[in-house]
């Protein structure tokens, strides 16, 4: 069946309309950065990456990897009915830096420390009172101990980082 002459010419024109149309649309990208370093120093930055420091807990104290991590092999817990990590019980030898409780571990509590970093770094400017500056500054510092304290005790020797990390940092230098 053929098209009368009409449809032949219709469709191709109306495909025309609809792609000047779509042409018309301004598809200019406006890149929105990432926060710059001066946001820490308002009185909600600052606030917020001192609450940012401690999301490191939630994924380590009230999940199964803080507690397979700190008493399996204990006295105090062994072997469960349940769970998928028993060898940390058994000491087998699928027990590497491989599993992902102790590589996540690792990686989560150095992103705590560098947010501890940045808040007390940001404390020097921040424009908040000096009582809060204090009380902020003293919680960064005791959670960046508790993270050092918890690789340490994990891992034995680790980089120690005190300042926030500038730019991309592909080796750990430094103890």
């Amino acid at each position: 069946m053929t098209l009368p002459m009409t449809r032949r010419l219709f469709l191709p024109l109306a495909a025309l309309c609809l792609g000047g149309a779509a042409a018309c649309v301004d598809l200019t990208e406006h890149p929105i950065t990432a926060l710059s370093s001066s946001y820490y120093s308002t009185p909600i930055g600052f606030d917020l990456a001192v609450n940012a420091s401690y999301q490191p807990l939630r994924n380590w104290l009230p999940l199964e990897r803080g507690s397979t991590m700190t008493v399996f092999g204990t006295d105090e817990f062994t072997k469960g009915a349940d769970g998928s990590y028993k060898f940390f019980n058994d000491y087998t030898s699928q027990l590497t830096g491989d599993v992902d409780m102790i590589r996540n571990t690792w990686t989560d509590f150095y992103l705590g420390i560098n947010t501890a970093n940045i808040v007390i770094d940001a404390a020097k400017t921040a424009n908040v009172p000096d009582a809060t500056k204090n009380l902020r500054v003293a919680e960064a510092k005791f959670l960046r101990a508790l993270y050092f304290f918890t690789l340490v005790r994990t891992y034995g020797d680790i980089p120690l980082p005190l300042t926030p990390t500038a730019g991309v940092v592909t080796s750990a230098v430094g103890k």
